[in-house]
């Protein structure tokens, strides 16, 4: 697809510079022609005032200075004159009779110009034609005709020509050079532009290999990275980063899924192992009800773990729903704590309750904020050493309050902090500390916080502490 992609852009290009080089030359060519007949009139504008002043030179002088010498120079002058032009000069007098002319023999059988055109200078006027001057020539000229004036008086008139082919010569002359340097020029961009094109090209292709590797599984793929601050070098960054964050979640993926199997094998066994002790009388009467708890405990264990796995179906698909209304977030806090007295008091931990105000009203969902909370001191308590502490601060900045849970213990490395709040994430790879959590808690605690439209943070000091702070809205 790509050969595809790179084969149809270099026709793009080809078509392109075809286009640009016929409309270029469109417009070359008819600016330089404009400019020719522009550039070509003014010249021979300016032969023909010259041929003026001599022949006006000519008729004042010829009865003071020897004929013969002034009548070389005058024809000199007009051969001269001729030459520059390579074309025709012809000088009539007032009456269109021909009094002198140069390389018009060869078209012009003619001693009287009596056309339109001579009229108009014989009146005092100046014109430009392009054409046969109304058939005396044989074929397209440029003619420039200049009323020769004598003494307040139009005594005649000078007509310098240019065959057109001439111009077209020196046109197509100055074309080709000006062609030849658009193609250059644009066959070099082309170039140019082709070889970007491939250096886009090549991490495209190596992107679409990973992408096909990743298909089939395999999260070890990575495509080399260009440098530079380009669309293509942001595009092989973040597909590096897509493809880590793949492979991150395939392995939580992974780890979720043992887990689970582990929490549901678990309890089911021991339901299982029960229930058939009860019923074969393998368990004696007296024993049965200490067993039925074990197993009633169990049951509640797997109903929570099926809680905790709808509600993080819930939050992935955005569709928890919040109850919102007043309550007293501090009493809320009292009750959490209360509630994990027994391991409190089993790790002999500190509780350190620090409360702005007796009473803290906010806005939220009560039931959502409690397991924020029973999440949060879970943790707490389970990732605490002995007689370590907890603090809980309850602040009010602005319209918000604040909320923070710290606690004493093993803490997160910095590398660790932006990860805790990911799916299926552990930071105790071990088990050591949390033998039967998913890495949910936090993933839903965040979920949680967000559809509030608050936020929530961690900070921490690796093997010394951890705090977790959140805002809800006040109460007005």
């Amino acid at each position: 697809m790509l050969r595809s992609i790179y084969a149809r852009i270099t026709l793009v290009n080809f078509i392109i510079t075809i286009l640009v080089l016929t409309i270029s030359s469109t417009l070359l060519l008819g600016i330089l022609d404009n400019y020719l007949i522009n550039d070509r009139s003014k010249m021979l504008q300016s032969e023909a005032e010259r041929v003026n002043e001599t022949t006006i030179y000519y008729i004042n002088n010829r009865q003071y200075t020897d004929a013969d010498d002034l009548s070389d120079f005058y024809y000199i002058t007009i051969n001269h004159a001729s030459e520059r032009i390579n074309g025709v000069i012809f000088v009539i007098d007032q009456y269109g009779n021909v009094m002198t002319s140069k390389n018009a023999n060869q078209f012009m059988d003619v001693s009287k110009i009596t056309t339109d055109f001579a009229k108009k200078e014989l009146a005092g006027g100046e014109s430009i034609e392009l054409g046969d001057f109304d058939g005396v020539y044989n074929n397209t000229y440029l003619t420039v005709g200049k009323p020769m004036e004598y003494n307040g008086s139009v005594v005649g008139a000078t007509f310098v020509a240019m065959p057109v082919p001439e111009i077209n010569r020196y046109k197509y002359h100055v074309f080709k050079i000006m062609l030849l340097t658009l193609l250059a020029a644009v066959i070099l961009a082309l170039f140019i532009s082709l070889f970007y094109l491939k250096k886009v090209s090549k991490p495209l292709a190596n992107i679409s290999r990973a992408a096909k590797q990743i298909a089939d599984g395999n999260f070890d793929v990575e495509v080399p990275e260009v440098h530079g601050k380009t669309e293509i070098s942001e595009l092989t960054k973040n597909f590096n980063m897509m493809t880590k964050s793949l492979k991150d979640l395939e392995n939580m993926r992974s780890s979720f899924i043992a887990n689970v199997s582990h929490e549901l094998r678990t309890p089911m066994t021991t339901i299982s192992g029960f229930v058939e002790g009860i019923l074969d009388n393998t368990i004696p009467d007296d024993s049965k009800e200490k067993y039925l708890r074990i197993v009633l405990d169990e049951t509640k264990r797997l109903a929570r773990l099926v809680s905790e796995l709808l509600e993080l179906a819930r939050i992935d698909a955005g569709t928890l729903e919040l109850h919102i209304k007043e309550f007293d977030i501090n009493e809320l806090i009292r009750v959490t704590i209360l509630r994990f007295e027994k391991q409190i008091n089993d790790k002999q931990l500190n509780i350190e309750l620090n409360l702005y105000d007796d009473n803290e009203l906010v806005l939220a969902d009560k039931d959502a904020i409690s397991r924020v909370l029973t999440n949060l001191f879970d943790n707490a308590i389970k990732f605490n050493v002995k007689n370590g502490y907890i603090k809980v601060n309850v602040n009010e900045t602005g319209n918000k309050t604040t909320v923070s849970v710290e606690n004493s213990g093993i803490g997160f490395s910095e590398e660790e902090l932006p990860h805790i709040w990911e799916r299926f994430y552990k930071t105790d790879k071990s088990r050591s500390y949390d033998k039967k959590g998913m890495g949910l808690g936090l993933y839903m605690v965040h979920g949680i916080i967000t559809a509030h439209d608050e936020k929530i943070w961690a900070e921490s000091e690796i093997n010394r502490w951890a705090r977790f702070t959140f805002t809800l809205k006040k109460s007005h």
